[in-house]
């Protein structure tokens, strides 16, 4: 695993550069390759350093996509808490998630589960599992190694981001699940939130929508 450092707190340089420098990236893409690898890796933000690698594998042949994809986890592994390793990974997970292989994906989401595992505080734990089940979705097997994380995370915490995470995770599971999204409709605490995420799964999988507690 890559060295861990601290944001760059009072630089916020090194941070406007790393958000120049994945628009460029994102305007060299897919016509100029090389341009777009070489500005990638040559940001000194790990976390935008991440992100534009992942844009770069995305398009690249599957000869060279790996290796790529392994700066940008390795440029992850850099950030200094959990939920920023988790969250920005989740980046090149997607691009593992589209293009594979399957194997690839589920080591690294068992990798990264491992990761967020370490974080102590609740929301953030659901918050980072929560961006990594999102990408990884389209692979039922691999969307399952993140649900159950993330139930418990959210099981374990309070709060109106939380409710906001099991919304949309609820209705989204609606398509797939019907009983575990009106389970998950059930954990939302706040009545006006919980009602809101009831109709959207109703509307997904046209039943009644739960009676409200």
């Amino acid at each position: 695993m890559a060295e861990r450092v601290a944001p760059a707190k009072g630089d916020d340089s090194v941070i406007l550069a790393g958000v120049r420098g994945r628009g460029d990236v994102d305007r060299a893409l897919p016509d100029d390759l090389e341009r777009g690898l070489a500005i990638a890796r040559a940001i000194r933000e790990p976390w935008y350093r991440c992100q534009s690698l992942a844009l770069v594998a995305r398009v690249l042949d599957d000869r060279r996509r790996p290796g790529v994809l392994t700066e940008a986890f390795q440029a992850a592994d850099e950030q200094s808490e959990p939920n920023r390793i988790v969250t920005v990974a989740s980046w090149p997970l997607e691009v593992l998630a589209e293009l594979g292989p399957r194997d690839r994906l589920r080591r690294e989401t068992e990798r990264l589960m491992a990761v967020i595992a370490t974080e102590p505080h609740n929301l953030r734990r659901a918050d980072g599992v929560a961006a990594v089940l999102h990408r990884v979705w389209v692979v039922p097997d691999v969307r399952a190694v993140a649900l159950g994380p993330f139930l418990a995370a959210c099981a374990a915490g309070h709060g109106w981001r939380r409710d906001r995470l099991l919304r949309r995770t609820a209705q989204r599971l609606a398509g797939i699940d019907v009983a575990a999204a009106i389970d998950m409709v059930a954990m939302i605490e706040e009545d006006r939130v919980r009602r809101l995420a009831a109709r959207e799964v109703a509307a997904v999988t046209a039943i009644k929508p739960p009676v409200s507690r």
